[in-house]
């Protein structure tokens, strides 16, 4: 499936180098799945998602982030996101982005012992 917070939707944006820059599509993320997506769980997954969001975005202003950061990371998220609908449809795209929050909460930005 296309990486949403990855940074990577057919090659539309580079993938985050900082874990500033995570922490910022982390939160870009839950907040446009919060937005587009609250039949997949209601509202009390609304609730947490926005709730994630707040969160990360506290992080990545700590890690040095500005309002302009946010702003772009949520420019660049929600237009792979809006690619995605277009490419396999909003639910898949749904789907895909809560996922991809699910399991990014999961591990610490700086440290993935994946690869």
């Amino acid at each position: 499936m296309l990486s949403l917070l990855g940074g990577a939707v057919a090659g539309c944006a580079a993938a985050p180098k900082s874990p500033m820059e995570v922490r910022l599509n982390r939160a870009a993320g839950a907040r446009i799945a919060a937005e587009q997506c609250p039949a997949y769980g209601g509202y009390a997954s609304a609730q947490k998602m926005l709730s994630d969001a707040s969160k990360n975005a506290a992080e990545a202003k700590r890690l040095g982030a500005t309002k302009e950061d946010y702003e772009k990371a949520k420019k660049n998220v929600n237009g792979a996101f809006m690619t995605t609908v277009f490419m396999v449809g909003q639910p898949a795209a749904c789907n895909s982005i809560i996922n991809q929050l699910a399991i990014g909460g999961t591990k610490s930005p700086e440290h993935s012992d994946e690869f």
